[in-house]
């Protein structure tokens, strides 16, 4: 069983040590935090979230058996005038993957944009080439809206995603 709790400052050295490379942290956040994580870009990221009317939601996810730290998610750019919100840096660390962790994070979390906050579309971006990723989003409910293509640099590479997105009655039935 997993749960979430808020990502707080005490947490910041152990994505800092997840997200060991520029890849990894291009994968995890897209264009939003530059490689190596800071404490400062960690700072900023949590500063105005986890508030009431917060326009982000950043968590960890705790495996309740042992106590461990086992992922990280957040929701974003919430829009309360359009009801519309963003899952983002989502990360399972590699001793974690392969046991339905991100599954398991998305399921409060939808939870969260869905009853408590009252948003009508959650929406999502993921690299085409994470295709564990893409089929735990789909089997979420999520679908593909279309490939924005070769979107993000990295190295000498050109990195494609998908934009995916689930609406309110799609998760309530």
């Amino acid at each position: 069983m997993i749960k979430l709790e808020y990502f707080t400052e005490n947490d910041f050295n152990l994505l800092i040590n997840w997200i060991n490379s520029p890849e990894l942290a291009m994968q995890w956040s897209g264009p939003a935090f530059s490689y190596p994580l800071t404490y400062a870009q960690l700072s900023e990221y949590i500063k105005s979230a986890n508030k009431e009317a917060a326009d982000a939601y950043v968590f960890k996810a705790i495996n309740v058996d042992s106590g461990r730290i086992i992922g990280h998610i957040s929701l974003g750019r919430i829009d309360y005038n359009h009801l519309t919100g963003r899952i983002g840096k989502v990360f399972v660390p590699e001793q974690a993957r392969g046991k339905k962790v991100a599954k398991r994070m998305l399921e409060p979390l939808l939870e969260l944009a869905f009853q408590e906050l009252g948003l009508n579309r959650v929406s999502l971006g993921v690299f085409d080439f994470n295709i564990p990723a893409i089929k735990t989003y789909e089997q979420a409910g999520f679908q593909k809206e279309g490939l924005i293509r070769e979107a993000r640099k990295i190295n000498d590479d050109f990195w494609s995603y998908y934009e995916m997105s689930l609406l309110r009655r799609e998760w309530e039935a």
